[in-house]
This record gives structure tokens, sequence and C-alpha cells, in this order.
């Protein structure tokens, strides 16, 4: 079988650009399916561990926005249906074209929505918080965009060492691939029909 070629590194430290995907070969997608299983599988091994790594986060910075605090208010805005998907995706759309473009976030932002000069890359906490939107965002709405954005997100995430995951990122994280599997599943008939 053909190697599922964006798990060969490391895709935070050497981004991808997916210019001319190399989806051509005929079992792209059972190479794929099988790079996910595999890291899934030691994600649910990681998630099952008791001892968390605390994600390290850099303090507030004044004049400025914290991410994960702004898409996780958000999440839970969408969650308990106090805020809509259109006006959601409104919401996270900005870090979607920054993830889009970059291939990497930062943990603050000012007002204006740039990155503050003093903030350090996202953690994976943050990463993971981000994937999980997408996942919730493609899945209500069937957005292929966020779809997208999301496979290359998981691409990335699933270039990590799963040691590097907190045991209840590692589980949000199982929880967003199955998702991912649904959602890439179902279009697959979709296009197949």
């Amino acid at each position: 079988m053909t190697e599922y070629p964006y798990g060969q590194r490391d895709l935070f430290a050497e981004p991808e650009t997916y210019f001319f995907a190399k989806c051509h070969q005929r079992d792209y997608l059972a190479a794929w399916r099988a790079s996910r299983d595999r890291f899934l599988a030691s994600l649910v091994a990681r998630a099952r561990q008791q001892s968390a790594i605390c994600a390290s986060c850099q303090p507030a910075l004044p004049g400025s926005f914290a991410l994960a605090e702004r898409i996780s208010v958000a999440f839970e805005e969408l969650r308990l249906g106090t805020m809509d998907a259109a006006d959601f995706a409104s919401a996270i759309e900005p870090f979607v074209v920054k993830y889009e473009v970059f291939k990497r976030l930062f943990e603050h932002y000012s007002a204006d929505g740039k990155r503050d000069p003093r903030s350090l890359p996202a953690s994976l906490a943050t990463y993971v918080l981000f994937a999980q939107c997408l996942a919730a965002l493609a899945q209500r709405t069937g957005s292929l965009k966020h779809l997208s954005t999301l496979l290359k997100l998981c691409d990335a995430l699933a270039s990590q060492s799963p040691a590097s995951f907190s045991a209840a990122d590692a589980q949000t994280l199982s929880n967003v691939i199955e998702t991912e599997r649904f959602l890439v599943e179902r279009l697959a008939m979709q296009c197949a029909a």
C-alpha cells in the first residue's frame, strides 16, 4: 500500500503547502485511513493514561486576546445554541484564513486580529480546540471549506507524538478524528453516487 504522504514529518515545524496534493494514487484514501488509524490507536492509549501533561500557556498579554479563550467561548455558545452556525463560522473565519495561509496560529492576537508580536505559537491544546471547532462546523453545515482545513490541521496534529498531548486533549482529538473520518466517508459515498 502507498504510504500517506502527509504523515512523514512534523507539519508544524515544516508546514505542507498542499499545492498539487499527492492524491493521485489509487489507494490514497486507504493510505489516509491507515495513517489515521495508527495515530488514533496511539491517541486512545494516551487518553486512557491518568497522568496528563499540563499544557503550557503564555500569560495574558495586555491589549490582546487569547485565541483559545476566544474560540472556546464561541464554541460553547454554538454548543448551547446561543450562537448559530453562520455566526460561529464568522467568529472563527479569521483563524481559518490564518491557518490556511500561514499553516500556524498564535496564542494571542491584537484587537484588530493581527498576531501580537509578543505571542508564542499556539499550543497543541489550542490546535486541538480549533480542530474541534472545525469538525463541529463541517458536520453541522456540510462545509467543504472547513472540512478541507480540518483535514490539513489533523495532518499536522497527527504528525506529533501522541505523548505530546494531555490525556484530555488526546480524547478530544480522538473524537475529532472520528468525526473527520465520518465526514470523509460521507463525502466519498456522495461522490460515488
